[in-house]
């Protein structure tokens, strides 16, 4: 009886004083919400009552309650390019503690949990089709609504001239200004090195291009080769070398 007596009066209070806004979310397994034109209350039952008064408005809070959960990303669909460690990000702006997820293993995210506000990077491996492909990123928590992204990767400009043994690939093909390499035998150490050859087979320049990094592209420049047909004999360490035919526009 004196509990309901303090909530009557704890409403007696709140007609006195004026308007009184409470910005809470109840959780309690007995009570309820209410409102009028100047009175909007959330209540749980048998709590002592626990009020403030402070320049003629009331606020008035009783029983267990907590804030809004918030969870949100700055946007549901992205775009990523073709070649191998393209990024992009994406914002998450929240009040609660996060997880993300990818459903597609070419799609890595670089945080895949946090707290509160973050910006997030996403990097793909390269896209050996010409068609594009996607990846959904989930982003969840407790009590929220989970928020997903479509990621989209565009397909290589002409697709990847693969090599009969698969040792090496390389896209575009026909290409303008730059060709990528990419080296499929995981085992390959030593210096990337590409001998470039005429259609008559008189060699026109070799490159090192450094060492090699397992499971990294490496590009050659082509801007100063004449468009025609070119022969390019590829080679890690000395070994494992193969003849890749090129078509510079």
């Amino acid at each position: 009886m004196k509990k309901i007596f303090t909530l009557i009066l704890s409403l007696a209070l709140l007609q006195t004083f004026g308007q009184t806004t409470i910005v809470m979310q109840v959780v309690s397994s007995a009570g309820g919400s209410q409102s009028t034109t100047n009175l909007s209350i959330d209540w749980t039952l048998g709590e002592t009552v626990i009020g403030d008064v402070s320049g003629g408005s009331l606020i008035l809070t009783q029983g267990f309650q907590q804030s809004f959960l918030s969870l949100m990303v700055s946007s549901n669909s992205l775009t990523v390019a073709a070649p191998n460690n393209s990024t992009t990000t994406f914002d998450v702006t929240s009040n609660i503690n996060w997880t993300a997820e990818s459903d597609q293993t070419w799609l890595t995210i670089d945080n895949t949990s946090g707290s509160g506000n973050a910006t997030l990077t996403l990097t793909a491996t390269l896209n050996p089709s010409t068609n594009n492909r996607s990846a959904t990123v989930t982003v969840s928590g407790v009590w929220v609504t989970p928020q997903t992204i479509l990621v989209t990767q565009s397909g290589s400009p002409n697709g990847i001239d693969e090599i009969s043994n698969n040792s090496f690939s390389l896209y575009p093909n026909p290409a303008t200004d730059k060709v990528w390499f990419v080296i499929n035998n995981k085992d390959a150490k030593g210096n990337f090195v590409v001998d470039v050859f005429d259609i008559a087979g008189r060699k026109i320049m070799t490159q090192d291009l450094g060492q090699y990094v397992p499971q990294e592209t490496i590009s050659l420049p082509l801007s100063t080769l004449k468009s025609g047909v070119y022969l390019l004999k590829v080679s890690v360490g000395g070994f494992n070398s193969e003849v890749l035919k090129l078509i510079k526009k």
